[in-house]
């Protein structure tokens, strides 16, 4: 069996969709950083279930980018790379199902924010 070792969701890149050019972070990064960390145990859910179904050990390695409304609603959910692995594509569903599920305090200004956070899982066999 292989067993997840780490799971990193070091850094977050906070970017608003602002059409005038300037940058509205009327959302707190951290307070974002926190509550998408909080679904970690979640996150690394999806990659174990795929590890353990899976014959040989794999890495997961991704940037996943969404949106978040003016409502503080969770939409737009993307990964920067688009692998055809069956694996892969498994844990990128299901990683982008929890967090279109992630509510989020309504931005200040009413605009939306696109968010950017790195995912690395490792195995060890």
């Amino acid at each position: 069996m292989n067993r997840l070792i780490l799971c990193s969701l070091v850094l977050l890149s906070l970017k608003s969709i602002a059409h005038d050019g300037e940058d509205h972070r009327h959302l707190d990064p951290a307070l974002i950083r926190n509550i998408f960390q909080s679904y970690n145990v979640e996150f690394s859910a999806c990659y174990q279930k795929e590890l353990d179904q899976s014959k040989k050990s794999f890495d997961f390695s991704s940037k996943v980018t969404f949106t978040i409304d003016p409502d503080g609603a969770t939409q737009d959910v993307k990964f920067d790379d688009s692998s055809k692995a069956d694996g892969i594509m498994n844990v990128q569903k299901c990683i982008a199902s929890i967090t279109k599920g992630i509510t989020y305090p309504k931005p200040s200004r009413g605009k939306s924010i696109t968010v950017s956070q790195p995912l690395n899982f490792k195995a060890k066999n």
